[in-house]
């Protein structure tokens, strides 16, 4: 294999199967999986994350998973970065690499670049983080739209972590994050292709497979792990503390909600993301790409034939 084959993408909402189809297009393939979903770097919440199961890595390579601590922030920068070292590595083995993963963001790092940012102190962070909570959500976006109305215009006063990262760029810089996010992009991909296919399964069964799979993950010990993280005392604007249920659950254990309760908000925000992803991917078109039928058996088929036309 040479490094001009493209390497291939495989991309969908959360709870859509692509860690399954994965598995049967590495197996044709000699492929190797590869990460790119924003949670599953996180050694501590594999359930929650919904990382593939020990079973799974033991048959066929996958490749940045589990590997990054929950206390650490991680951006889409660095795991790009990552990612390109990981896939050089694949292809000098002569194997397939295939991304796989539903973070928008961190494909886009990867196959468009990333805008600089000015590193954040910790004491910026808090100061920013207190001052959201003590205002709540409507105040403190009204300070943002004077300081960076493009930004804020984009941006949902309820959409706290976003929020939150536009003001302390500009609390360390004194620029605003819409001047930074305009200056050139770095593009860590040098010469890689790349060529995508998306599944977008009915929202109905997506929705269905959503519940579900949350209350098996509870099963699994999913509750075990957000016990876990809780004992960690970790401040909640870690990029992982935004795992799909896991404050909710966290709520739970401080006898906040009952568990009922905890898994119905983990459900609903499982499916909100979900809804934000489908719109990610009918907007933002990754390179070279195909978006297979809205039917999962045809999937294997449609996904390996555009990968290796």
């Amino acid at each position: 294999m040479t490094e001009s084959r493209p390497v291939w993408i495989l991309a969908g909402p959360t709870a859509s199967g692509k860690s399954a189809l994965a598995m049967k297009i590495a197996k044709e393939s000699d492929g190797v999986i590869i990460n790119a979903d924003s949670m599953q770097v996180y050694r501590e919440i594999p359930i929650l994350a919904a990382q593939p199961d020990l079973a799974d890595q033991a048959e066929l390579p996958h490749r940045l998973y589990g590997f990054q601590p929950i206390s650490q922030s991680y951006s889409s920068a660095e795991w790009a970065q990552q990612a390109v070292v990981t896939i050089k590595k694949t292809q000098n083995e002569g194997k397939q690499p295939i991304l796989v993963g539903g973070s928008g963001l961190y494909l886009r790092a990867l196959t468009e670049g990333f805008s600089p940012m000015p590193a954040i102190p910790p004491a910026v962070r808090k100061h920013v983080t207190d001052l959201y909570d003590i205002l709540g959500p409507n105040s403190f976006h009204a300070m943002l739209l004077k300081i960076d109305p493009a930004t804020a215009e984009r941006l949902h006063p309820t959409d706290r972590q976003r929020c939150i990262r536009a003001r302390e760029v500009y609390e360390v810089s004194g620029e605003p994050l819409s001047a930074w996010q305009a200056r050139d992009k770095q593009t860590p991909a040098g010469d890689l292709t790349f060529r995508s296919c998306v599944i977008l399964p009915d929202r109905d069964m997506l929705h269905q497979h959503i519940n579900t799979r949350f209350v098996q993950m509870v099963d699994r010990g999913a509750l075990d792990e957000a016990r876990a993280v809780y004992d960690m005392h970790l401040p909640p604007t870690l990029t992982g503390m935004q795992a799909l249920g896991l404050m909710a659950l966290m709520e739970y254990l401080e006898n906040h909600i009952s568990l009922e309760e905890a898994i119905m908000r983990g459900q609903t925000q499982t499916r909100q993301y979900a809804k934000r992803q489908f719109t990610w991917f009918r907007g933002q078109p990754l390179p070279d790409s195909f978006h297979a039928s809205s039917d999962p058996s045809a999937w294997f088929d449609d996904c390996l034939s555009h990968f290796t036309r």
